[in-house]
């Protein structure tokens, strides 16, 4: 097709003509694949290895919209390049999405990793008896606390605590806080 023929389809795709945006994808297809295919092997070095079809589907939603946008009646610039620099401009903040949850990702398995600490933070490292400090806990802690502070022993993080009280992981961490400063505090006292 030549630029003209695509700047009419363009315009028919802005009317909502749903058999116009697909001859403009047919058109396209092959820039669409090429472009996730450049960005494939980044894609993967990042850490999602099934991101081919949904890079395939965000650049098909990428080129509705830069038929959207286009501006068909100038000629300084054609569809082609216009949607070849949307299609790219897509793929780099894809990725940049990917590899930015990677990271979240990896800072929560971070972050529950140092929640899950047994009871000895609480025991300066002397090997005092379970038993022995839930005794001192159910003495200070109130029973929201109480009920916090055995759930983190057992091991389950602060995520699992507060889907399991129904309370939120900010509250469930601010129990978790006081907990340890109150048997701290106990025990200094004893």
């Amino acid at each position: 097709m030549n630029n003209e023929e695509i700047a009419y389809i363009v315009k028919r795709v802005k009317t909502g003509d749903d058999a116009a945006f697909e001859a403009l994808a047919k058109q396209y297809e092959p820039l669409i694949h090429s472009v996730a295919a450049s960005f494939d092997s980044s894609a993967k070095s990042s850490g999602s290895e099934s991101i081919y079809a949904d890079l395939l589907q965000e650049l098909s939603i990428t080129l509705f919209k830069a038929a959207g946008s286009f501006n068909a009646d100038q000629s300084k610039v054609t569809f082609g390049n216009y949607a070849k620099t949307c299609l790219r401009n897509c793929a780099v903040s894809y990725l940049r999405k990917l590899k930015s949850a990677k990271r979240r990702d990896s800072r929560a398995k971070s972050s529950i990793k140092k929640e899950r600490k047994s009871y000895s933070a609480f025991s300066d490292n002397s090997r005092e008896d379970v038993s022995s400090v839930l005794e001192l806990a159910s003495s200070v802690l109130s029973a929201y606390e109480y009920d916090v502070f055995t759930k983190y022993l057992s091991g389950m993080s602060v995520a699992e605590i507060a889907d399991s009280v129904s309370r939120s992981p900010k509250s469930v961490s601010n129990a978790v806080f006081r907990c340890k400063a109150k048997i701290k505090s106990r025990r200094e006292d004893n």
